[in-house]
């Protein structure tokens, strides 16, 4: 038995020692894969004219940017404000733990978005804008099908994870689960506006959302 826990211990120390070396070793190994793929005149000095250029264009594209990620910033918060302000911390309780079950999907939605986005900004005609908006819904189908199974048991996922004290989750749960559905959707698609470069557009949009979102929490929330 000794021998045994002896060699439990060892077998534990021995997997975490090589998966900490994995997890240190495998971004440097990409890293110096990475370096074969930029080219070749990228350390040569551009003129000042270049850079002027480059650092003007920079500073309109990101000051959009900038503004968008405030307005989502606020927007994404003022949900758990509401609720704590009128509804107290039952109903926080509730949400937050509907809201730790959806996670994967602004996960995935992030990860979809990062990968297409270097693609976008290579398309240049319409044909080609319309392929890849179909190309996005075709995939968005498909991913959107295969996360169906987790509202059909989200009850069961709750009392598994939560116990059955937090049953009342699943209703913010659903409207949550469904709400990223439609934006797995039209995230990947907004991108055309960055290639587009016309990164206001999405910024007012984003804005608009904001308004509409302190609009809404303020009435419903006090009434639902």
């Amino acid at each position: 038995g000794f021998c045994f826990v002896v060699l439990s211990v060892t077998a534990a120390k021995l997997i975490l020692y090589i998966s900490l070396m994995a997890y240190t070793a495998v971004p440097v190994l990409f890293f110096f894969i990475g370096l074969s793929f930029i080219p070749r005149d990228f350390l040569f000095r551009p003129s000042r004219t270049e850079q002027k250029v480059a650092l003007h264009e920079i500073f309109h594209f990101t000051k959009w940017i900038f503004l968008s990620f405030v307005a989502n910033s606020i927007s994404g918060r003022l949900d758990v404000f509401m609720l704590s302000h009128f509804k107290g911390s039952e109903a926080v309780g509730y949400y937050s733990a509907a809201q730790q079950l959806v996670t994967i999907l602004p996960m995935i939605i992030g990860a979809v978005s990062t990968v297409l986005l270097p693609q976008v900004s290579r398309l240049q005609t319409k044909d080609e804008f319309k392929g890849f908006i179909k190309k996005v819904a075709f995939g968005a189908s498909i991913l959107a099908f295969c996360l169906l199974p987790m509202v059909i048991f989200g009850e069961q996922i709750i009392h598994l994870i939560f116990g059955s004290r937090y049953a009342g989750s699943f209703g913010a749960f659903r409207i949550l689960f469904f709400g990223y559905l439609i934006a797995l959707f039209t995230n990947p698609m907004s991108l055309v506006v960055y290639a587009l470069n016309k990164p206001k557009i999405f910024t007012i949009i984003n804005y608009f959302q904001l308004a509409i979102t302190i609009t809404l929490d303020y009435i419903l929330v006090q009434k639902f």
